[in-house]
């Protein structure tokens, strides 16, 4: 995903990814956001760092569910990292991803040779108009745009195309 985008990113990851061999280390040495979730207040802490990088141009990428989905659907999504953008007063680009599964599932960490990923850089989500009250309505907006970018062919596409029709599950 980051050698697809199209400018230079910091990842927002929670503690636990620190951990694993090498990976950790480069998320710490590269100035990766690293998230405590089970520290509100060194959580919030962090996103107050991040936003004030954010108002400075950095680009930030937030997995807003907060972990790999085992079955192809969307999970909830954690609030963090829409408090961030709101805090910071930037757009939200929502990213759509399938197929990765196929690389690495939920639990695994060895790679396997994936067929087919797909990435879709959809259009920006304003978030001026959206206070904290109403976080829940951008978490769903956002949501929504991520489902469409799906190729409907996919596994992803074909496991979220019904959260279209009806409400999807709120916020972890």
């Amino acid at each position: 995903l980051v050698a697809a985008l199209p400018v230079p990113i910091r990842v927002v990851g929670k503690k636990i990814l620190k951990y694993i061999p090498v990976f950790g280390q480069l998320l710490l040495i590269s100035g990766q956001i690293i998230i405590d979730r089970s520290n509100p207040k060194q959580a919030f802490a962090e996103l107050d760092k991040a936003a004030d990088k954010i108002r400075k141009g950095m680009s930030v990428l937030f997995f807003p569910e907060g972990t790999r989905s085992p079955d192809h659907k969307l999970g909830p999504f954690k609030k963090g990292g829409f408090i961030l953008t709101v805090k910071a007063g930037v757009p939200i680009v929502p990213i759509s991803i399938s197929g990765t599964q196929s690389m690495m599932g939920k639990g695994k960490y060895s790679f396997q040779r994936p067929k087919v990923v797909r990435i879709k850089i959809g259009d920006p989500i304003l978030t001026r108009d959206f206070g904290p009250e109403q976080k829940q309505e951008l978490m769903d907006q956002v949501r929504r745009a991520m489902i469409r970018g799906f190729d409907p062919e996919t596994e992803e596409g074909n496991a979220n195309q019904d959260e279209l029709l009806t409400p999807g599950p709120k916020a972890a």
